[in-house]
C-alpha cells in the first residue's frame, strides 16, 4: 500500500497504525487520540512507494540490490528480467537503494518533541585503543534523550552503524546495533548507554564509521579506525 497520497494531504496529520490491538485495542486508541498517552511507537518495516512493487517480484527474497541496471527490463513480467523491473533495488533498510521509501524503518510520531546528542564513553586523549581479542565489546557510547516537549513520554532509540564500505561489496547500507526505550518526563533528559560489539568495528575495515541515531540520522558520531586505533 502506497501511502505517498496520504503523507502530502494538508488534510492529514498522522496516520494511527494499529495493527492486531486485541480486545483493549478500542479503549488504547481512545487514550492515544485524546491526548491521554503519548505514542512512542516505531514501524518495523519500511513502508516503500509503488514502484517498489514494480522491481521486487513477490517470490523474489533477496536482499542486495543489482549493481547495474539489466538491458532490456522494463516492465514487469518481462521474460528477460524475471519480474524485477528495471533494477531489483533490494530488500529492507540495510540494503534497499531504490526511490525514497514512504516512511522509513523506525518512524514514528509523538506528541513530545525530542533532542539526542551522542559521544563516546572514557575517551581518552588523542583515541582509544581498539582491541579484537579481549571481550566482546570493544567501545561504550551514552546517547543523551531530551524531552523538549509539555507532555512526559517514552522514546525508542535506535542506534545505527554505518561502516566505511557501506553500500559497496554487498556490505549494508546501515545497520540497527542497539535499540532501548526510556520514559522521560517533560523538560527532562535521560541518558542511555550502548556498548558496540567487535563485530561492528572490525579493525580490518579501516575508515570513517559513522554512528547515527535513527531514523532521522541527524544526530551522528563519527570514529576512523586506523592502525588499529580508534579516534573521533
Amino acid at each position: 500500500l502506497d501511502l505517498s497520497l496520504y503523507k502530502i494531504n494538508d488534510d492529514i496529520d498522522a496516520i494511527l497504525y494499529t495493527s492486531y490491538p486485541g480486545q483493549a485495542g478500542g479503549m488504547a486508541l481512545s487514550h492515544v487520540l485524546y491526548g491521554m498517552y503519548n505514542p512512542s511507537g516505531r514501524l518495523v518495516t519500511s513502508m516503500y512507494p509503488n514502484t517498489y512493487l514494480d522491481r521486487v517480484a513477490l517470490e523474489d527474497m533477496r536482499m542486495r540490490p543489482e549493481e547495474e541496471e539489466k538491458p532490456n527490463s522494463n516492465t514487469l513480467g518481462n521474460e528477460n528480467d524475471d519480474g524485477n523491473g528495471d533494477r531489483y533495488p533490494g530488500r529492507t533498510y540495510r540494503f534497499y537503494d531504490g526511490d525514497d521509501v514512504v516512511y522509513p524503518f523506525g518512524y514514528g510520531l509523538s506528541y513530545s518533541s525530542w533532542d539526542y546528542s551522542i559521544e563516546l564513553m572514557a575517551m581518552e586523549e588523542g583515541g582509544q585503543q581498539f582491541n579484537q581479542e579481549d571481550g566482546r565489546f570493544v567501545l561504550d557510547m551514552t546517547v543523551n534523550v531530551s524531552n523538549t516537549g509539555s507532555m512526559d513520554g517514552s522514546n525508542s532509540i535506535l542506534l545505527f552503524h554505518q561502516g566505511p564500505n557501506a553500500g559497496r561489496r554487498g556490505n549494508p547500507i546501515k545497520s540497527l546495533i542497539g535499540f532501548e526505550k526510556v520514559f522521560v518526563q517533560a523538560g527532562g533528559t535521560r541518558i542511555v548507554e550502548f556498548h558496540v560489539e567487535k563485530k561492528w568495528m572490525s579493525s580490518r575495515e579501516t575508515g570513517t564509521h559513522t554512528f547515527m541515531i535513527g531514523p532521522s540520522m541527524k544526530y551522528t558520531l563519527q570514529l576512523n579506525i586506523l592502525d588499529g586505533g580508534i579516534v573521533v
